[in-house]
């Protein structure tokens, strides 16, 4: 028999041998066909999954009031659409070499740990079977949910972290992949962003809050402002219709220069209340002003009050009676504050109340030790 002639077994060694690379070949593909598949469906899965942790966690910028509802609530919406067995979210201490845990999920009756100690916190990491759990990161990320595979993200800006952990690698929790950063990434900046508008809402609340008692105190300093101002008015144009009128005849020259005195001193008065204007004007935008305070005799504002009162109170037949102890102390205060401006509020207050004819009676009077106050006396009693 020539050896160099293939015989029939040859012959279906060599077939067999290209059918068997060739079957190997098949096999071959069809795995990376079967991974490319698997591939494609983590990753679509990857990005319902996504898609639905977006949709929901947006819902609770109307659903809750606080930040700290939203930590809680995250969680959950992450921990059900993770399927994972915890979840935790941190926050980055001022010291910059902890972590803070604000939010945790899936520890039951397990207490969770209150800080992490991690000084250069990565900013994206997972762990597999095959990690090396006693080498850092793994061994100081593992201590936050006492699970071998975790899945974290860290945003540098917010200084937030967010790590969701599972106790085993199979069917129901896979193992993780580089391509989960987008699942972690993305559900951590919906939790920020959430934060956000909770903060900005809470700072405009406060803004509104604060802008309300700056009107509220407008108000009030301008119905402060009007009684004020109409107290001089009045004494000004009473003493001036007194002496345009000659109601106390045409030779009382000097009971009306003693008017047009008042009328002075009322429109200086006037005047030092508008410079008070000026002063807030000018303490809104400088933030404080200095007060300049001044030794001042309580006789001279009370008797002061008393001129300005009289037109109204002649007006009305009222009789006004003053009372001041002499050689009262010289007290100390800036000008129109609420020593000077007492005695002329209970003056307002007697002529507010009273209706023609009476008496009133304004007095000085030692109120307690230390303290001193201005009392007046009707027929109805002393206030």
């Amino acid at each position: 028999m020539n050896p160099e002639v293939p015989t029939p077994v040859q012959d279906l060694g060599r077939e067999l041998e290209f059918y068997r690379r060739e079957y190997n070949d098949l096999g071959a593909r069809v795995l990376r066909l079967q991974e490319e598949q698997s591939r494609a469906f983590r990753e679509a899965r990857r990005s319902r999954t996504v898609a639905r942790l977006i949709r929901e966690a947006y819902k609770l910028v109307d659903r809750t009031s606080s930040i700290d509802e939203v930590g809680a609530l995250m969680l959950k919406i992450v921990v059900d659409n993770t399927i994972c067995d915890r979840a935790a979210i941190l926050k980055r201490a001022p010291d910059r070499e902890r972590f803070i845990v604000t939010h945790t999920l899936g520890f039951g009756e397990e207490d969770p740990p209150d800080e992490l100690v991690l000084p250069s916190p990565p900013s994206f990491y997972y762990t597999t079977s095959a990690t090396r759990m006693e080498e850092p990161p793994a061994r100081d990320l593992v201590r936050i949910l006492r699970l071998p595979y975790l899945l974290w993200a860290f945003e540098t800006e917010s200084e937030y972290a967010l790590i969701i952990g599972n106790r085993s690698e199979g069917n129901v929790n896979r193992p993780f992949e580089a391509g989960d950063r987008e699942l972690i990434e993305g559900a951590l900046s919906v939790y920020v962003d959430i934060v956000y508008r909770k903060r900005t809402e809470e700072d405009l609340r406060a803004a509104k809050r604060e802008a309300e008692s700056a009107r509220a105190a407008q108000a009030a300093f301008l119905a402060s402002l009007s009684h004020d101002l109409r107290t001089p008015l009045n004494a000004i144009i009473g003493f001036s219709e007194v002496i345009r009128d000659q109601l106390l005849g045409p030779d009382t020259q000097e009971k009306y220069r003693e008017y047009a005195t008042h009328i002075h001193e009322s429109g200086t008065h006037l005047l030092s209340l508008i410079n008070d204007i000026l002063d807030l004007s000018k303490l809104e935008k400088q933030g404080s002003i200095p007060l300049q305070e001044e030794p001042f005799e309580i006789a001279d504002v009370v008797h002061q009050a008393l001129k300005d009162a009289l037109p109204a109170a002649q007006e009305k037949g009222i009789a006004v009676e003053v009372s001041v102890p002499d050689q009262m102390p010289l007290l100390l205060a800036a000008p129109h504050t609420a020593g000077h401006r007492q005695p002329v509020e209970q003056r307002d207050q007697v002529h507010a109340e009273r209706r023609q004819g009476g008496a009133s009676h304004l007095r000085r009077r030692r109120t307690r030790p230390r303290h001193r106050g201005f009392r007046y006396r009707d027929r109805h009693g002393e206030r």
